[in-house]
């Protein structure tokens, strides 16, 4: 144990907590006066305008998602949404923003859609004295503030990107150039990930799964995996290089979750790949386009939501000649080698940032 530091029972390191009434996510507001904040990926969820539900901050708290482990610092009032929130409110000699940070690096398994507040009584808190845990904070603040402004660059090059899809083709709502009008079906491939790809887990071609969309390299252009297979056994199942693929089943629909493979790649079954005719169409004008496409209006399914074949063939889409669209790629590959250097900026700033946490988080 470091100097000076002590263990403590999870749950001796936190204060009983009073919640205020739980607003469910069917009846959020765009806009109103009071924040929610619930255990979904973003800061705020949504907004409320009753005061009497205010959950009202003393000092900083975590939010803890039970079902989703998302992890949020909150150090304003806001209001409680939907189930599986959980306050957690340090004693006095726990700084919430250490254990904000010990709770990140701990990174909680998942036990899919479980409860997962149970797994936090297991741990042993290390709680070194309040000084110390500030100055602990303070490096990490540091870390994570420079991490946030190269993604804030990052944001603004993928805003030109969409400045200069405007500036060249003007606005596809209107299309006032008088490009002709087409639709998907007739200058892509469509076709779905395969599940049997998921038998076998060793190979030289990337196997991706929604949530590999996420992984580091992978935001904007899939060019990796963790899970890769047999490239002869899956030749029917191939996304080439060039495919736009998306989720195509559940709740990923419309999180915006649209990737264009860098590499050839094999995807499961809740997976649909658009694979452009590079003879007709650029990849990455394609690829732009869909940004503009909100999929989540397309779902059908009574239970669970899903988009077919049959929804993305009919979408229509502006056929510039090639030439143009070919110019407009190579402006965005330009873009694209600058966000390059940053993501790469960004892992060696992260790699830091969690060799630190490491340094101080494990024993």
């Amino acid at each position: 144990m470091k100097h000076c530091w002590e263990h403590k029972i999870f749950e001796d390191c936190l204060e009983k907590v009073v919640y205020t009434t739980k607003v469910l996510s069917k009846d959020y507001l765009e806009n109103g006066t009071f924040p929610i904040v619930s255990q979904e990926d973003g800061l705020i969820s949504g907004y409320w305008n009753n005061e009497n539900d205010l959950f009202h901050i003393k000092k900083p708290i975590v939010v803890f998602g039970d079902h989703t482990r998302v992890l949020k610092y909150i150090d304003f009032d806001f209001v409680i949404g939907a189930d599986g929130v959980k306050i957690l409110q340090p004693i006095d000699t726990i700084q919430a923003k250490y254990l904000f940070y010990y709770l990140c690096w701990y990174n909680v398994p998942s036990l899919g859609y479980s409860r997962h507040y149970k797994l936090l009584k297991e741990i042993n808190l290390p709680v070194p004295p309040i000084e110390e845990q500030k100055a602990i904070c303070a490096e990490l603040d540091a870390l994570s503030l420079v991490i946030e402004k190269k993604k804030e660059q990052i944001k603004q090059l993928d805003n030109l990107a969409q400045s200069i899809f405007y500036d060249t083709f003007g606005d596809p709502a209107t299309n006032k150039r008088n490009f002709t009008i087409t639709n998907i079906g007739k200058i892509a491939v469509l076709k779905s990930g395969n599940s049997e790809a998921n038998n076998s887990m060793e190979g030289d071609l990337p196997y991706v799964k929604v949530g590999d969309m996420n992984i580091s390299g992978n935001e904007n252009y899939i060019t990796t995996s963790s899970r890769f297979v047999d490239r002869l056994s899956n030749k029917k199942n191939i996304f080439p290089k060039g495919t736009i693929i998306f989720p195509k089943r559940g709740g990923a629909i419309g999180t915006n979750k649209k990737r264009l493979c860098k590499v050839d790649i094999c995807c499961d079954l809740n997976t649909m790949g658009v694979i452009p005719d590079k003879g007709v169409v650029e990849p990455l004008y394609v690829f732009q386009y869909f940004k503009n496409i909100d999929l989540g209006r397309l779902c059908n399914g009574a239970t669970i939501p899903q988009i077919n074949n049959g929804d993305i063939a009919p979408l229509k889409i502006l056929l510039p000649p090639l030439s143009l669209q070919q110019t407009f790629a190579e402006r965005i590959e330009g873009i694209e080698r600058q966000k390059e250097l940053i993501n790469q900026s960004i892992r060696e700033v992260q790699t830091l940032f969690d060799s630190r946490m490491d340094y101080y988080f494990r024993d």
